[in-house]
């Protein structure tokens, strides 16, 4: 999924610790539709791993959007990777558009123009994430 040749070590670890939070989230929210969320919620409080939620929202909605930032920080990573810096203006877009969209977007960035000299990355991504969204 992320190739890490020509990373700096620091940043190989983040991503790989990143990766490792969005498996365990995986495994909670696949447990969560098994079992129940507040039941694996209830689980984790008494292991000690969380406490508490301090959010008034569902326990699936607060690991649905857990998971969606942990996906997000990934693939920030990996479009920077790709060689796009990221603008302010394509944060806000990819912060505010779907992972999936995102994704799409990366995908298409790098069968297309991965090969190609491009003037202005962050803004062909961002016009090709418009389109994506």
């Amino acid at each position: 999924m992320y190739n890490d040749h020509n990373v700096d070590p620091n940043e190989s670890q983040m991503v790989a610790t990143i990766q490792a939070v969005n498996d365990l989230l995986k495994t909670v929210t696949e447990a969560s539709s098994q079992l129940g969320a507040n039941f694996v919620v209830d689980i984790l409080k008494f292991s000690g791993v969380c406490e508490s939620p301090k959010t008034h929202q569902p326990a699936p909605t607060a690991i649905a959007e857990t998971l969606e930032q942990g996906r997000k920080g990934i693939i920030l990573l990996q479009i920077e990777k790709a060689g796009i810096e990221l603008t302010p203006g394509l944060k806000s877009l990819i912060k505010n558009s779907d992972f999936q969209n995102v994704q799409n977007a990366l995908k298409n960035y790098e069968t297309i123009y991965s090969n190609r000299q491009v003037n202005n990355p962050a803004g062909l991504f961002y016009r090709i994430l418009i389109n994506e969204n």
